[in-house]
């Protein structure tokens, strides 16, 4: 547990294994925040980062729905869904779409694979990115062995499928495995 959180349920893949993922970013982007912004009155006088955080803590929505307007909408969906389901053509478009859109082309980049340039030149960039690289590939190590666990039933059994979501690398092609830099859907 070093990420400090205990799950309700324990057997969960995606946040069991996003959790390692969730732990060695926070140790990746901490010591590069760390090198870069050693105190408080580095970040306060960085006109760029402050900019940003004022934009995005003043633009973005904040209400939260009221209970009488959640109330509409679940009243409104259990009679209007029946005529929201696609046909089978729209169902197979979109299939189709979502078929292209998750598929690894050769030249994708996976979080944590491939060193900036510019990282490479700070000594103490790059022993933490090397950090995080390593960390990423021990995390696969140990999606695999929880793979292999029979005593994890939501991993291993009949029927199920190796739960490779969040390991972090993949090969080009439909995978079902790898953290891209880039989000597609």
């Amino acid at each position: 547990m070093a990420h400090g959180l205990r799950l309700t349920i324990n057997d969960y893949p995606f946040a069991n294994d996003g959790l390692f993922i969730w732990d060695a970013l926070k140790q990746w982007l901490s010591a590069y925040v760390d090198h870069y912004y050693p105190n408080a009155s580095v970040v306060e006088s960085d006109e760029e980062p402050r900019e940003w955080w004022d934009r995005n803590s003043t633009q973005m929505p904040n209400e939260k729905p009221s209970n009488r307007e959640w109330e509409f909408v679940f009243e409104r969906s259990t009679s209007c869904a029946s005529p929201m389901l696609p046909s089978r053509m729209q169902a197979t478009k979109v299939m189709a779409a979502l078929d292209g859109l998750s598929n690894h082309s050769p030249d994708e980049e996976y979080l944590g694979e491939e060193m900036e340039p510019s990282w490479g030149e700070d000594p103490i960039i790059k022993a933490a990115f090397e950090k995080l690289n390593g960390r990423l590939k021990e995390i696969e190590g140990i999606i695999d062995e929880r793979n292999a666990n029979s005593s994890l039933k939501n991993r291993s059994g009949a029927g199920i499928v190796p739960y490779e979501l969040s390991k972090p690398f993949s090969e080009p092609g439909v995978t079902g495995k790898g953290v891209p830099y880039s989000i597609s859907i």
